[in-house]
């Protein structure tokens, strides 16, 4: 499937940090033909990065995505705004890191070609990779290689491809260390980036919001076809993002009865959040998703059955991966 530019572009230059701590290394030019044994010589920390943190901070500044006004009928609209979340974004990164417990891979490649991988555990006591016992991956020290670590929520189509689906895209991390050249003694630290999505949904109005519920699924009244991604492929050896699978959608968006204000973009409104997420495939278009209210009121008309596209006018606006997303749906009476 032919990629999206901004993912080719993310791929190459944006998509990964790349970070390297060398210890007890050797300065000098390891001349080609010096063998090393990585699951012996190299030791990878690993530990996990939040949602949003790889972020750009031009964009983090500019913060608003793309916002709509659309109609709702019986007087009433809805301006739509996505937005990095931001409050949580920072609120998150403030936080202690950790590592998840569990299985992992490390692969390497020299010129997009694999030339080994270790299947091994990560403990959140000391952040280490263990290989397996009797696993060798024998490199020559002279080389440049990238590295890659996928915890347990990939799948394997072949030695190069690896899948994920979206009921693991809150958890499916990978790491990236490119152009490596040190292997002697070496320690290495993966940041293990999310590859998944995040969103939720804050409801804003100039009037008192009561409890309200809704549902958040594929948009099947502006196209019958299912349109949001249920997995993704991720190509090492070409280090980029494809094969996407279509499916649907459904997820209950329940928000508590709020009279609390906040100043928003210079105005005064009420809000009301929910307390859960919503969890996407890298490159989902948000205006593949529709907002459906199963119950509440605004102003004392009825929001039963009144639904909203987001972005049907411009629907170019896609989802990166590891972001966090927040959608704000501001309802008020449409001015006559």
């Amino acid at each position: 499937m032919k990629m999206n530019i901004w993912i080719k572009e993310a791929a190459v230059a944006l998509a990964f940090s790349v970070v390297f701590f060398s210890g007890c290394s050797n300065e000098e030019d390891v001349p080609a033909g010096q063998y090393v044994d990585v699951a012996k010589n190299i030791r990878f920390e690993v530990i996990d990065q939040e949602f949003g943190e790889e972020v750009e901070t031009r964009a983090m500044v500019e913060n608003q995505l793309r916002s709509e006004t659309i109609d709702l009928g019986d007087g009433l609209e809805a301006v739509v705004t996505v937005e990095y979340d931001r409050e949580r974004i920072e609120k998150e990164k403030a936080m202690t890191r950790t590592v998840e417990t569990g299985r992992y891979t490390v692969l390497a490649y020299q010129s997009g070609v694999q030339v080994g991988i270790l299947e091994g555990t990560v403990s959140g006591v000391d952040f280490t990779f263990v290989p397996d016992p009797g696993q060798k991956m024998v490199l020559d020290a002279g080389g440049t290689y990238n590295f890659y670590c996928l915890n347990d929520k990939w799948t394997a189509k072949n030695k190069d491809v690896y899948t994920y689906m979206r009921t693991d895209a809150e958890t499916v991390r990978v790491g990236l260390l490119l152009n490596q050249t040190d292997l002697q003694n070496a320690q290495m630290k993966f940041e293990m980036e999310h590859v998944g999505v995040r969103g939720r949904i804050r409801l804003e109005s100039d009037t008192e919001l009561p409890l309200i519920s809704a549902t958040l699924s594929n948009d099947y009244v502006a196209s019958p076809i299912n349109r949001v991604y249920v997995s993704a492929d991720f190509n090492c050896s070409k280090l980029s993002f494809g094969g996407y699978v279509y499916g649907t959608m459904s997820e209950p968006c329940n928000f508590p009865a709020s009279n609390m204000i906040q100043t928003i973009d210079g105005e005064s409104v009420y809000v009301t959040i929910e307390s859960g997420f919503h969890y996407f495939v890298v490159a989902t278009l948000f205006t593949w998703l529709r907002l459906t209210f199963n119950s509440g009121t605004l102003g004392g008309i009825d929001l039963t059955g009144k639904g909203l596209q987001l972005f049907p006018i411009v629907p170019t606006t896609t989802m990166a991966y590891g972001n966090a997303y927040l959608m704000r749906v501001k309802l008020r009476k449409r001015s006559s």
